[in-house]
């Protein structure tokens, strides 16, 4: 095996860690919104009131980095195509929905610190970050 294939094999397992960890963090984002359901419904919650914001935000971070993750992987494949002299117009088209993720999770995680620093806003109304 080669250097560059070496390299596309460990990109490969980097992808899928993050994946789980993203699979992982929507199921952690479920828990959430059904902990806020049972609270309007005054039913016993899984997290108190000051938990559940603590691991949203906690969530919201996770996410993040998860996205960092994503752009990491398409910058290294975008620079590997231009080293080879290849075609890199997906390439890029991929890097440039990269930071417009990037830049949604972080409004997204901003509003997440006011609602956790205010505590005005609930969970369930604002949309969960997709990658």
């Amino acid at each position: 095996m080669d250097k560059d294939t070496k390299e596309q094999i460990n990109l490969l397992k980097f992808n899928i860690i993050l994946t789980l960890i993203y699979i992982g963090s929507l199921f952690f984002s479920l828990l959430l919104t059904y902990n806020e359901e049972r609270r309007k419904e005054n039913k016993k919650t899984i997290f108190d009131f000051k938990k559940e914001g603590i691991y949203n935000l906690d969530n919201r971070i996770l996410i993040a980095i998860l996205t960092f993750g994503y752009f990491y992987i398409n910058i290294k494949n975008d620079l590997k195509a231009r080293k080879k002299g290849q075609n890199t117009k997906n390439f890029d088209l991929q890097v440039i929905a990269s930071i417009f993720s990037f830049i949604s999770v972080i409004i997204v995680l901003y509003v997440s610190y006011q609602e956790y620093k205010n505590r005005q806003i609930n969970s369930a109304d604002f949309e969960n970050p997709d990658l």
